[in-house]
């Protein structure tokens, strides 16, 4: 594609689908849950995963990047693939 040219419709939804901060987003949404789920406190994880408690409240208000060794880390200390960090959250049962 030129510099005078537009991209394509499909060009943009691809770009709005991998925004720069959905994969933080979803990270830090589905370390809560996950967390949570296991009644588990930042600091629980933390010694579980090896990692500092300042470390997982960061990555939870998504004001820190998370390398991929520690999201492997937190993964396998919450006992799930690291694939399972990044899926969008199942929605709530209704009712």
């Amino acid at each position: 594609m030129s510099a005078t040219e537009s991209p394509s419709p499909s060009a943009h939804a691809t770009a709005s689908a991998t925004a720069p901060g959905v994969a933080r987003r979803l990270l830090a949404l589905n370390l809560v849950r996950l967390r949570a789920q296991r009644g588990w406190s930042q600091e629980a994880l933390a010694h579980e995963s090896g990692l500092h408690r300042t470390f997982i409240a960061h990555v939870e208000r998504q004001v820190r990047n998370a390398s991929i060794d520690n999201v492997e880390r937190l993964a396998n200390a919450l006992g799930v693939s690291v694939a399972v960090m990044f899926q969008p959250p199942p929605d709530p049962p209704a009712g």
